[in-house]
């Protein structure tokens, strides 16, 4: 992974390999590849022989699908996102993590990100993917330089508390490819907020998660001061921590003069992925390869996922509208559409 991917390398990488293993995959959904007959007349020009995946060219019972009808178009932009992750992986000073890593990308990690629609249109799925790496910048002045924050961490105050901001990569399994991290500070208190996972798309920043760290150190004075949020407030089912993460990070997106949020409400793959990692977790605890604390934090999580991921962030969305009265939302199954309205707003 040292030079420049070319797409006459990543094809019959990507076919003779990923291919299968999307299929085959313990934990991943079976993904299955649908080509169209000009496709494969197209792959043989670049010497591919598809005598197998022509083979295996319907669709089987608990497959899911993703259907190509130009195979040229799909190995470009998938070259170009490849690269580009690629580039993004030089952080890794290992390179047997990079490779680990790339690979882990192309077998499992993209295509968990695909929503309904990414499924109708994998063209735009994959543009939408470039895109994030691209505007990837944005909020980079926020990313902590040596021990400390800077001024540009500081990002506002609240109640007399200054508010940090941090940004930081996700990991490989992530919906996307970085978040915002916010932290409440007044001397030694501190009170981590949750963070926002999301990728920005030209003016459209898309957030596929407001979730709590792993770890998060809760200072209780702080936290008696953030349900402060709560007063007048008929809708109190959603965290005040939640509320001022989001209304923080939407007033951040403003000054970037992005003024317009999607927020899918499904993952296709995801709720079937959960089932079968506890699975695979199950078994590989039984041999000593993972601890007990792995299997609390993944077994029977399934429904409580999906319903983080459709009812509170809806709630969430519907608090920040209600009380603030600066965005409109629009909702259908899938996706939560947010204009932003250009409004001043005091803390």
């Amino acid at each position: 992974m040292k030079n420049k991917i070319m797409m006459y390398e990543l094809m019959p990488y990507f076919l003779y390999n990923i291919y299968d293993q999307l299929l085959n995959d313990e934990t991943i959904p079976p993904l299955k590849f649908i080509f169209s007959d000009k496709c494969f007349d197209d792959l043989r020009k670049y010497n591919i022989d598809v005598r197998y995946i022509k083979a295996n060219n319907e669709l089987k019972d608990g497959e899911y699908p993703i259907y190509i009808n130009n195979v040229t178009l799909f190995f470009e932009k998938l070259t170009e996102l490849v690269n580009i992750y690629e580039d993004n992986l030089r952080k890794y000073e290992d390179e047997e993590d990079r490779t680990l890593l790339f690979e882990t990308f192309l077998n499992s990690g993209l295509w968990l990100r695909m929503t309904p629609y990414d499924f109708l249109d994998v063209y735009s799925f994959l543009d939408k993917q470039i895109s994030f790496f691209k505007n990837d910048h944005i909020f980079d002045e926020l990313i902590l330089k040596g021990d400390g924050y800077s001024k540009d961490n500081l990002v506002s105050n609240y109640m007399g508390y200054n508010v940090y901001a941090i940004k930081t990569n996700n990991s490989i399994w992530c919906e996307t490819n970085t978040r915002i991290l916010f932290n409440l500070i007044s001397g030694d208190r501190v009170y981590n907020m949750p963070s926002i996972l999301y990728g920005i798309d030209d003016d459209t920043c898309y957030i596929y998660a407001v979730q709590n760290i792993n770890v998060c150190k809760k200072d209780k004075k702080i936290e008696r001061s953030l349900y402060k949020l709560n007063k007048d407030i008929n809708n109190i089912d959603v965290y005040p921590s939640f509320v001022l993460s989001l209304r923080l990070f939407i007033d951040m997106l403003k000054s970037k003069n992005i003024n317009k949020i999607k927020v899918p409400l499904l993952e296709v793959l995801n709720y079937e992925y959960h089932i079968r990692l506890a699975t695979k977790s199950i078994e590989m605890y039984k041999h000593g390869e993972v601890e007990k604390s792995w299997l609390n934090r993944i077994c029977g999580k399934e429904d409580f996922i999906s319903k983080s991921k459709v009812d509170k962030l809806c709630l969430l969305f519907e608090r920040i509208q209600n009380q603030y009265d600066d965005i409109e939302l629009n909702i259908d199954d899938y996706m939560l559409e947010v204009k932003i309205k250009n409004k001043e707003l005091k803390m």
